[in-house]
C-alpha cells in the first residue's frame, strides 16, 4: 500500500543519473505502475440526519519509475456527494516525483526525498484563488523487525509553500506556508493482512507570518489482499484542530469526534 501518501529543488539531486530504460530492457518489469481506488465514505450521524454526510470516491494513481528507481506520479481523485450539497467534485490533484530510498543510513533506516505540485482543482481552491503550491519531502524510514516481525516506521516531514492570486479572502489572510509532520506505522504480519495507523500534524501560517492554525488528522485502515491487483479495506479517520490564531489552544489530539469522524469502505486495484 505504499501508494498511498519544493520539485525543483530536489530535482537535480534526482535526476543524476536519470534515464528511462530503452527498447533492449523490453523483457524487464513494465516501469508503469498505478492503483486504482475506490471508496465509500460516511459520517457517524444517524440516517436521514441534517449532518449525515456520505460519498462515493475514485482516486487514479499513475507512475512511471526510472532506471535509478525514482518515480513520477500522478494523482487525480474526484467524488460523488450523496447528501447536501449533493453533486460530483473535484480533489485537489498531484504531480509528484522523488525517490523513497536515496539514502541508505544503515541496515535499518533509509532517507528519502521528493517534491511535488499541486494541481488546484477541487472547490476550495478555485474559491481561494489558489494558483499552485509546492511542497516538499523527506521521508525517513525505519525498519523496526527487530522489535517485531513486518513493522515499519515511517517519519515524513514536509514544507508546503502555497500561491494565491490574493494573499486574503473574505477578510480572512489565506495560509502561505505549513509545516506537515507525517508519522506512520505499517505492520504486515501476514501474508494477505496488513495494518496502518497514521497521524499527520500541521502547522499554518498566513501572509501576514503569524501562525494561523495547527490542525489534525489520524487514520487506521486494514487491508486484505486477494492477489497482487486486488485488495479491500476498512478506514478510519478523525479530524481536528487544536491551535487557532483566534481562540488560542483549544485541545488535544482526539481519537473521536462525531462532528469529524469517518469510516470507509475501500477497493484496490493495483497495476
Amino acid at each position: 500500500m505504499t501508494y498511498r501518501m519544493l520539485l525543483f529543488g530536489t530535482a537535480a539531486i534526482l535526476l543524476s543519473p536519470l534515464a528511462i530504460a530503452d527498447d533492449s530492457s523490453s523483457q524487464k518489469e513494465s516501469p508503469w505502475g498505478g492503483l486504482l481506488e475506490a471508496d465509500y465514505t460516511s459520517n457517524f450521524y444517524k440516517r436521514g440526519s441534517y449532518h449525515e454526510a456520505r460519498t462515493i470516491g475514485l482516486t487514479g494513481i499513475v507512475d512511471y519509475t526510472f532506471i535509478n528507481d525514482s518515480k513520477l506520479s500522478l494523482n487525480l481523485a474526484g467524488f460523488h456527494s450523496l447528501d447536501n450539497p449533493k453533486g460530483q467534485y473535484w480533489r485537489d490533484g498531484w504531480l509528484k516525483y522523488g525517490h523513497s530510498e536515496l539514502f541508505d543510513l544503515n541496515s535499518w533506516a533509509t532517507l528519502g526525498m521528493d517534491g511535488s505540485i499541486r494541481l488546484p482543482m477541487s472547490e476550495q481552491s478555485k474559491k481561494d484563488d489558489l494558483h499552485t503550491s509546492l511542497r516538499a519531502a523527506t521521508p525517513l524510514t525505519i525498519d523496526l523487525g527487530l522489535l517485531l516481525t513486518s513493522l515499519e516506521f515511517t517519519w515524513q516531514p514536509r514544507v508546503m509553500k502555497n500561491f494565491h492570486e490574493y494573499k486574503t479572502r473574505g477578510g480572512q489572510t489565506l495560509k502561505e506556508w505549513t509545516l506537515e509532520n507525517l508519522l506512520s506505522l505499517d505492520y504486515a504480519p501476514w501474508d494477505k493482512w496488513s495494518f496502518n495507523a497514521s497521524l499527520v500534524l500541521n502547522s499554518h501560517w498566513s501572509y501576514s507570518g503569524n501562525r494561523k492554525k495547527d490542525d489534525y488528522i489520524h487514520s487506521e485502515s486494514l487491508f486484505y489482499e486477494f492477489n497482487e491487483s486486488w485488495s479491500v479495506g476498512l478506514m478510519y479517520s478523525n479530524t481536528g484542530i487544536v491551535y487557532d490564531l483566534e481562540r488560542g489552544a483549544t485541545g488535544s489530539v482526539s481519537l473521536y469526534d462525531k462532528q469529524n469522524a469517518t469510516w470507509s469502505l475501500l477497493v484496490d486495484y493495483s497495476f
